[in-house]
């Protein structure tokens, strides 16, 4: 009886044994995880909104009523512009460069014509003299100020200055220079609109041409002129011979301290003695770039006076 017994009590544990087993295997595998953990979310407060009140300043002026609408002017630009040229090719012996001062509104309109004056520069120097002298600033401070109208200013190199008697010159300004800027720009190609000037030795080149071709310049203006006196009688000769209508207004000026002002006195003298009118100035200065300089706006308010 008792072999059957334990048979059966080893049969049962051993049943157990495999049951725990099994069970502990079971158990050694992990629970899956959760890739994050879950947090349940917190009511964030309200937020808080602070407005300033700024302190209200005073009542705005009422604003003028609105000025009357002014017209465009005809003058656009405040400042005129120089510009490089030059004249060359049969029959010039050799190229010829110049200046040319345009007015402030120069071509805006296309049919507005202008004035021309031609400025000629003295020995030893050249086409940049005038502008040097601030011939610019000096014609666009006129303008501005309605002291004189707008218009063109040409200065050349003058060619062969030390040259003379010669007709060269003469007849490359008036056969040439002249044609050439009235075709190129906007000018009034009549004699009373156009005028000539010269300071020192161009002073001289300004008498001659403006004698031998009187009818294209109405105006001759002569700063510090030095010539000789047989010359300076040559020329009054050849004033005298012109109908009043047709001699051109003279202006004549010098530095009292101008070691060649016996020029342009004696040519006022000789003037004065066939009543040919003219205007004569000597002042204060010398044969020098400052008093041309300090005195260029009253040359220019006399060119362009009748304008």
């Amino acid at each position: 009886m008792k072999a059957p017994r334990r048979v059966v009590l080893s049969i049962t544990a051993a049943l157990l044994l495999a049951l725990l087993s099994a069970c502990a295997s079971e158990l050694k595998t992990p629970p899956p995880q959760l890739p994050f953990p879950l947090h349940t979310p917190t009511r964030l407060p309200a937020p808080t909104v602070t407005i300033a009140t700024a302190t209200p300043g005073p009542e705005p002026s009422p604003l003028p009523p609105p000025a009357p609408t002014q017209p465009v002017p005809t003058l656009s630009f405040a400042r005129g512009w120089v510009v490089s040229d030059q004249l060359s090719g049969e029959p010039l012996e050799e190229t010829l460069p110049m200046w040319v001062y345009l007015p402030p509104g120069y071509g805006q309109n296309p049919q507005q014509r202008y004035p021309t004056l031609y400025l000629l520069h003295g020995l030893r120097y050249d086409e940049n003299q005038w502008k040097d002298l601030g011939l610019a600033a000096q014609m666009d401070a006129l303008i501005s100020a309605e002291k004189i109208p707008p218009f063109i200013v040409v200065m050349p190199r003058v060619p062969n200055i030390s040259t003379f008697p010669s007709t060269y010159n003469a007849r490359i300004f008036a056969s040439y220079l002249i044609p050439y800027i009235d075709a190129r720009y906007q000018t009034l190609p009549e004699r009373s609109h156009r005028a000539l000037g010269g300071l020192s030795r161009g002073a001289a080149w300004a008498l001659r041409v403006g004698l031998q071709d009187w009818e294209l310049f109405s105006r001759v203006g002569l700063h510090s002129l030095s010539m000789g006196g047989e010359e300076i009688n040559s020329w009054v000769s050849k004033i005298n011979e012109l109908d009043s209508r047709d001699q051109p207004s003279l202006y004549i000026d010098a530095g009292s301290g101008d070691e060649d002002q016996d020029s342009a006195q004696f040519l006022s003298y000789q003037l004065n003695r066939e009543s040919i009118p003219h205007v004569f100035i000597l002042r204060e200065g010398e044969h020098s770039s400052e008093y041309w300089s300090k005195y260029l706006p009253e040359y220019l308010i006399w060119y362009s006076s009748v304008w």
